[in-house]
This record gives C-alpha cells, structure tokens and sequence, in this order.
C-alpha cells in the first residue's frame, strides 16, 4: 500500500502487518529530507 503525502512525497506501507512499528519509524523518518519513505520492512526502512 503506498500513501501519498503534501508535498509529493510517498510513504511505501506495504502489508498491515506491525502497523504499530511502522507508524513509529515512520514519524522518525519524516523528520528528514526525501520523497519516498518506505517502512514496509520497518527495521530496513528506507528515505529517497
């Protein structure tokens, strides 16, 4: 599942699975600079 935010940037969820974890890295990563975060395997999360 990909969820489109302000400012053309993409998150990259991928299943439901440890929604809690991803949500969690998720807001650590939006703090820095990039258009595609992908936290569909949370602990390998990526920013580009």
């Amino acid at each position: 599942m990909k969820v489109m935010l302000t400012g053309n940037r993409v998150v990259k969820w991928g299943s439901s699975d440890d929604t809690p974890r991803k949500a969690a890295v998720l807001m650590v990563l939006l703090t820095r600079p990039g258009l595609v975060f992908d936290v569909s395997s949370p602990d390998l999360a990526t920013v580009s």
